[in-house]
């Protein structure tokens, strides 16, 4: 946990600096050393070392890569994607199975390490985030990377092209709107501190900065610690919270609730929206942990297992809304610094979480009144969030800022949906190659 803890902050900083393809591959790399290295330690505290790497590696690898994903995909799209993603984690289910047969720590970590090897082939296939490039001025490899794209879904990509910003199309009619925006938000001080944040690397003291980047910040940091509590809190204590078998509950907590979540998360992500799904599912988790206190009363273990797949189907379900959601919300300098950094703070409850059994000798119901209250006052806070279901994502700190108020140009009218947010129109006249092209280019 402290390896998560540290390697959530340092992958997003690392991602928005070198890219998300090369971070997540580094990373990936480092992941299946680590383990390897875990697996024959010859003394303790050296396991403990290696422990700690696979922690930083582990979300290091995850974190980067589904920014990636997101920032492929058009709004349309990107609910589809996390639903693909459940789908793939119902392999969750292999752990408590392979676990139960192999029991040797050194064996089971081997066989970890060699299920992380197809991944590697496979994010060596996808190109690198078009957004990222054109974030960073990178107008090579980010022609490169949209005509890979193009090609792979059989579109027809101009030999020349301009690239400019949605906001900033002086041929589109929306362009007024647009400049009306900017315009209405130079009386809102923290729009104008927003403008301020340019194209330079973005920091975490930037998602301080202006007032509602601020506020969403410190929410989102209170709703990671308390889904990663909770979570953590369920699967690591099912042997000490849960009557009966460690193996058959671990299944069926753990790895088969992860079936039904595929259509909760389809329910959140097409019929809810994010927000609503992050306040609905919070609260179930919590509900669902004040029932176990009177169903251990009736001494019922069944119920009880029943009620807590409940619970983490629930949890399972907001925790996947949470990594798009964080992903959406922030610009784009600073989205892998955003999911990041909260993801690095949410491991905080992930820390706390092994301790929550030892409750249990003042009352044997105290751990599962502080598994609710969190999730509970995590679903009322994300009551104060903006939807993000189906909105263009943010490409500046001063689009974040707005974002959700009735300044925030969302651009339906544009072909920003279909070209995820960048706007790339033929050049009839003017420029005949991409050098020449530059010189008309309105970036980020």
């Amino acid at each position: 946990m402290a390896g998560i803890l540290v390697g959530a902050t340092f992958s997003g900083w690392m991602s928005d600096r070198f890219g998300r393809k090369r971070t997540t591959v580094i990373m990936t790399f480092a992941q299946i050393l680590t383990i390897v290295g875990a697996a024959f330690s010859p003394i303790f505290w050296l396991f403990l070392v290696f422990r700690f790497l696979v922690g930083i590696t582990s979300i290091g690898s995850f974190t980067p890569l589904w920014i990636l994903v997101v920032e492929n995909m058009p709004p349309v799209y990107r609910s589809h994607c996390t639903q693909y993603v459940a789908i793939g984690r119902i392999v969750k289910c292999l752990l408590p199975v392979l676990a139960y047969f192999v029991r040797d720590h050194v064996y089971l970590q081997l066989v970890s390490a060699c299920m992380i090897i197809p991944g590697l082939i496979c994010v060596c296939l996808i190109p690198e985030s078009p957004r990222w490039l054109l974030s960073m001025k990178r107008f090579d490899e980010f022609d490169k990377a949209v005509r890979s794209i193009a090609r792979i879904n059989k579109c027809k990509y101009p030999e020349n092209v301009e690239v400019e910003h949605p906001n900033a199309r002086a041929a589109d009619t929306d362009v007024v709107e647009a400049k009306k925006m900017y315009d209405n938000s130079k009386t809102d001080p923290s729009v104008n501190e927003a403008r301020q944040v340019k194209t330079k690397q973005a920091s975490l003291v930037d998602l301080f900065r202006t007032p509602r980047l601020r506020a969403r910040t410190m929410i989102l940091w209170f709703i990671w610690i308390s889904s990663v509590f909770a979570s953590y809190a369920m699967s690591l204590n099912i042997g000490a919270l849960i009557p009966g078998s460690i193996y058959l509950n671990m299944l069926l907590v753990y790895g088969l609730s992860e079936i039904p979540s595929f259509f909760t998360i389809w329910l959140s992500l097409f019929k809810l929206g994010r927000r609503w799904s992050i306040v609905l599912f919070h609260i179930i988790n919590g509900s669902c942990c004040c029932l176990i206190i009177l169903l251990l009363r009736m001494n019922i273990p069944i119920l009880v297992t029943i009620t807590a797949m409940v619970g983490m189907i629930a949890m399972l379900t907001s925790g996947r809304i949470m990594y798009l959601y964080t992903g959406e919300i922030y610009p784009t300098q600073a989205r892998n610094l955003g999911l990041g950094s909260a993801s690095s703070f949410g491991r905080i409850g992930g820390l706390i979480s092994p301790q929550i059994p030892l409750l249990a000798k003042v009352w044997y119901g105290l751990p599962y009144v502080c598994m609710s209250v969190f999730p509970i006052a995590s679903g009322i806070l994300g009551y104060f969030l903006p939807e993000t279901k189906d909105k263009r994502l943010p490409e500046t700190f001063e689009e974040a800022e707005v974002f959700g108020t009735s300044s925030y140009i969302e651009g339906s009218k544009c072909s920003t949906e279909k070209s995820n947010g960048v706007v790339m129109q033929p050049m009839h006249a003017g420029p005949t190659t991409l050098d020449e092209s530059r010189k008309n280019v309105t970036t980020l």
